[in-house]
């Protein structure tokens, strides 16, 4: 779909979906595929939208919206719920935990412990 007189909500709210997920633009893609049932997506094409060069399907808009966990209005709306300070280090805070898990399975701490400086593992949850 080519960009028309809508575009500029549609690319906020494309960008605002992305962000409030808290993925880069391969993820995002990635996780719109996913929603969609489509095999693959360009992370082009989500620069693209967000960019109104080109405007997504409106299918688009509501996996956008799914992926960002979020009721599809707020894409639209000037100050998105979930934007503010609170909202923002909550999610910051998710990931910071999603990636030391990661971390700690690359380590080699299969149980997803990190290690203290002295060496000796933090307790189980």
């Amino acid at each position: 779909m080519t960009p028309g007189a809508g575009a500029e909500p549609v690319a906020r709210a494309m960008a605002t979906a992305r962000w409030l997920s808290g993925m880069g633009t391969r993820e995002f893609a990635s996780a719109i595929c996913e929603s969609l049932g489509r095999r693959s997506l360009h992370p082009s094409t989500v620069s693209k939208w967000e960019h109104g060069v080109v405007t997504p399907p409106a299918d688009v808009l509501v996996a956008a919206a799914l992926v960002a966990n979020v009721p599809i209005q707020v894409l639209f709306d000037d100050d998105p719920a979930g934007s503010g300070p609170a909202d923002r280090l909550r999610r910051l805070e998710e990931q910071v935990r999603a990636l030391s898990g990661r971390l700690a399975l690359l380590d080699g701490n299969a149980d997803g412990r990190r290690p203290w400086p002295d060496g000796s593992r933090a307790p189980a949850r």
